[in-house]
């Protein structure tokens, strides 16, 4: 069986909320591509501001090289429905909301 994202371990994980609209084409648009993948955890919105940011990278053929990987945790995850398929999405909504008291901030 192909591992998925929750089998990888990640050796040095860089952390990055973002705070307003376009915040993740602004910095995708400028990243360093020394990471070995991106890991979203958002709805479709978020994967569409880093393909738009590869897209005016200085490198966009090596920034789209750089794998994309959504945890969906949209209302209606249409994209990730689309590329991971409904039991996947389904695995992955169920460790989100199995975890999700991690995430609140009270």
């Amino acid at each position: 069986m192909p591992a998925t994202l929750l089998d990888i371990q990640i050796s040095t994980p860089y952390f990055l909320d973002t705070t307003r609209h376009n915040h993740a084409h602004d910095i995708v648009k400028s990243l360093s591509l020394k990471y070995d993948v991106i890991v979203t955890v958002s709805g479709d919105g978020l994967v569409h501001e880093i393909l738009n940011g590869f897209a005016q990278h200085a490198d966009p053929t090596r920034a789209f090289a750089l794998p994309v990987a959504p945890i969906p945790t949209g209302s209606g995850n249409g994209l990730s429905l689309n590329l991971l398929g409904l039991e996947v999405l389904g695995r992955s909504s169920k460790v989100y909301s199995n975890h999700s008291h991690r995430f609140r901030k009270d």
